[in-house]
């Protein structure tokens, strides 16, 4: 064979494969619970108790910042010990008539 014909010893490979999506530096999976934070922020800082902008910033910032080093990138290990087990079980009972 020639040299022109020999397969190249290493091949490109695109490296956004297996990547988590991310806008910036935010990660898409933290962008509706930050949305959620900002709704709630806005409705307790402004609506409920008429704190101002620079309130509504901070809490804002201090409860996304918060969420996100509990939670970090991978959210789902965080909310699935949120869901509450079921507490009946099957099994049998003996029927007693209540008119005897």
């Amino acid at each position: 064979m020639s040299d022109t014909h020999q397969r190249p010893l290493f091949c490109s490979v695109n490296q956004s494969l297996g990547a988590q999506p991310s806008l910036g530096p935010i990660p898409t999976s933290l962008l509706f619970p930050s949305l959620v934070i900002v709704v709630g922020s806005y409705c307790l800082t402004q609506l409920l108790f008429q704190l101002g902008f620079a309130a509504f910033v901070l809490f804002t910032a201090w409860m996304t910042c918060t969420w996100w080093v509990v939670v970090g990138d991978k959210t789902w290990q965080f909310t699935n010990k949120l869901v509450p087990v079921p507490s009946w079980s099957r099994g049998h009972v003996r029927y007693q008539p209540y008119l005897t």
